[in-house]
């Protein structure tokens, strides 16, 4: 607070020259942002400092260049009629006029209509001129406490809002991860539904399979069977018939001929000439017709 006056003043001093009275007014003015810019670090509850002695010795101190003004009277007057006393209204310029009693005129304008005669029939200055500057002091502070909890509380909606917005992009997602987790698990019991149909499915193939397997060896054993009993009768058949009898009595005749021609080389071949010896006796349809029969055949054989 103490820093923030002296800047004022400083300021005040260097724009004495050109100052007017409105202007001087704008500056005390102390709800003004421009002469009290308190930061958010300064601790809400200052101690109060004495404005009237240091604003006395910075200007009383020999760093002013430009003198003051002379009072045409004194710095405050006594009005005799209604017995208080007023500041100097003669005095327009922030750096002549002391800051205590600028303090206590500004003070005067928030006492309430009945509460003047009071204030102002104050005997002790001084009590008067603390209860002013612990007022603006106050009246400072509050307007900062007011600020920074309106700021405060602008955050607390900004952080509300930026809350709400998580949350509700926190419920989004959960929502998205139930629907997901609802479809993968909608998902995994297909899955698991197709599983053990396929399992039931391979299971009756593979029963299908074997009994179809079965029924070809069975198929397969019995038409094996069948094949062999009909060779047996196409073979007994055969034997029995009488292209068999042909077919063996061709073949019986070739082997006659060609023996009893066999028989007739080797004779040649022993020194039996067909000139000496005429071989007109021997004839191979006698031969045939002097075989036995069948029937006769077996006798013989059996005799023998």
């Amino acid at each position: 607070m103490k820093s923030h006056l002296l800047e004022a003043y400083k300021k005040k001093k260097s724009e004495a020259s050109r100052g007017s009275t409105s202007q001087a007014e704008e500056r005390v003015d102390p709800t003004s942002e421009e002469h009290v810019d308190l930061s958010l670090e300064e601790p809400v509850n200052p101690p109060p400092v004495e404005l009237p002695k240091e604003k006395k010795r910075k200007s009383s101190s020999g760093g002013d260049k430009h003198p003051k003004k002379k009072k045409t009277s004194s710095s405050t007057e006594v009005n005799t009629e209604a017995g208080t006393s007023q500041p100097d209204v003669e005095v327009s310029s922030f750096i002549a006029q002391p800051v205590t009693s600028t303090t206590v005129a500004f003070f005067q304008h928030f006492i309430p209509p009945l509460d003047v005669p009071v204030v102002s029939s104050a005997s002790d200055k001084k009590i008067t001129e603390a209860l002013a500057s612990n007022f603006l002091q106050v009246l400072i502070w509050g307007g900062e406490l007011s600020r920074r909890v309106t700021k405060a509380r602008e955050v607390a909606h900004s952080s509300k809002r930026s809350l709400n917005d998580v949350m509700a992009k926190h419920d989004k997602l959960m929502k998205e991860i139930e629907e997901v987790r609802g479809a993968s698990d909608a998902e995994k019991r297909s899955l698991e539904q197709k599983l053990t149909d396929s399992e039931a499915s391979i299971i009756r193939i593979q029963e299908e399979m074997k009994k179809a397997g079965e029924e070809a060896e069975e198929k397969i054993k019995r038409a094996q069977e069948e094949d062999e009993a009909s060779w047996e009768k196409r073979k007994a058949d055969f034997l029995k018939s009488d292209e068999f009898d042909r077919l063996c009595s061709t073949r019986a005749l070739s082997f006659f001929q060609q023996g009893f021609d066999g028989c007739l080389a080797q004779i040649r071949d022993n020194g039996y000439s067909e000139a000496e010896h005429p071989f007109s006796f021997l004839d191979v349809l006698k031969s045939l017709e002097a075989l036995p029969d069948d029937g006769e055949a077996g006798l013989f054989g059996a005799k023998n």
